[in-house]
């Protein structure tokens, strides 16, 4: 999904640009210090300013990927009722 300017805001690790939905795998490995930490808030600020929530998801979410994949399903059903997307016929299984 590209912004007003036709500029990509941001690369996601997992996005459904229709919903305007990113999820970020975040570690320590990518995501810490000062310049990722910049670099990662001005990407979420752009991301932010064309309408998207980005979703974090961390190592201790791993103890436990049903309640992360639960999490996501919910914020994909919450998104698409904000933007007015009708779910039941978005795909032939109704799923988004």
């Amino acid at each position: 999904m590209h912004d007003e300017a036709g500029a990509l805001p941001g690369r996601l690790d997992l996005a459904c640009p229709r919903l305007l939905l990113g999820v970020e795998a975040n570690s320590k490995t990518f995501h810490f210090g000062r310049r990722a930490e910049s670099l990662d808030q001005r990407r979420d600020d752009r991301l932010a300013t064309a309408g998207w929530h980005i979703l974090y998801v961390g190592w201790y979410d791993t103890e436990d990927p049903l309640m992360v994949a639960s999490t996501i399903a919910l914020i994909a059903r919450r998104r698409a009722d904000l933007l007015g997307i009708d779910r039941a016929n978005s795909r032939p299984n109704g799923q988004l």
